[in-house]
């Protein structure tokens, strides 16, 4: 291998994957929704079903649900009230209704959420959310079908579905790799498994150690910053404090 190239490739490589890691995280703007909780008010059997009624506010109700949303804004970058074009709007289906909505859990308990909801509608209205802010509404609805729709005009963004990454494992399994990786690397392409001659080859190569294992050094913490990268930018579910 030429003599220059190896510390050429040991400078590029890790300089390559940091800057290609600080470009895909940079000025991420997302806002996410996470359902935590969709189950009926009451659980009975199908047998006894017809002879239970429930009751809210002296008003009878048919198949009640608790649906439990959350909101999070996962990117890295504030949303702020200039960014809305229009209120935020949950619809659920014309055959539902809502009964109660009520907000929990707002991140920081000082967030100025004001939201409304009509019939099958929800509206929230235009808010500050930093990153890693968000809140949650408790609902009771009326009706076997919980989807909805969010409509939303923000600039830059479209809220969605939380999804969780696809490839997140414990750091520590990533270290074997970096094992075989950096022997890989110094075996083919550094003079550290050729034969020495001399003492002095010897303690060359030892000194040079560090130099010849860098590029693989860097890939490695680079690889295990990407799960914790996508675990600091997302919100955990929900868990009452």
């Amino acid at each position: 291998m030429n003599q220059y190239l190896l510390p050429i490739l040991s400078i590029a490589i890790p300089t390559i994957v940091v800057i290609g890691v600080a470009i895909y995280q940079n000025k991420i703007k997302k806002l996410s929704y996470e359902i935590v909780l969709n189950t009926p008010l009451v659980k009975v059997s199908s047998k006894v079903k017809d002879k239970i009624e429930v009751y809210y506010e002296k008003n009878k109700v048919e198949n009640p649900q608790i649906l439990i949303i959350r909101f999070l804004n996962n990117g890295n970058q504030p949303i702020s009230t200039s960014d809305f074009e229009e209120s935020i709007k949950l619809v659920f289906h014309s055959d539902v209704k809502i009964i109660q909505c009520e907000s929990t859990n707002l991140n920081p308990d000082s967030l100025s959420l004001n939201f409304n909801h009509a019939k099958n509608t929800i509206t929230i209205d235009p808010l500050l959310l930093n990153s890693n802010e968000g809140f949650t509404l408790n609902l009771i609805i009326e009706g076997e079908d919980s989807s909805f729709t969010i409509i939303d005009r923000i600039q830059g963004v479209n809220v969605k579905k939380y999804k969780e990454p696809f490839f997140i494992v414990n750091d520590w399994i990533y270290l074997p790799i970096a094992f075989f990786a950096s022997f890989v690397w110094m075996y083919y392409f550094t003079p550290m498994f050729q034969r020495s001659y001399t003492a002095e080859d010897t303690l060359l190569k030892l000194a040079n150690v560090p130099m010849y294992a860098f590029p693989t050094g860097i890939l490695f913490i680079s690889i295990i910053s990407i799960p914790n990268i996508y675990r600091f930018f997302r919100k955990r579910r929900l868990e009452d404090k």
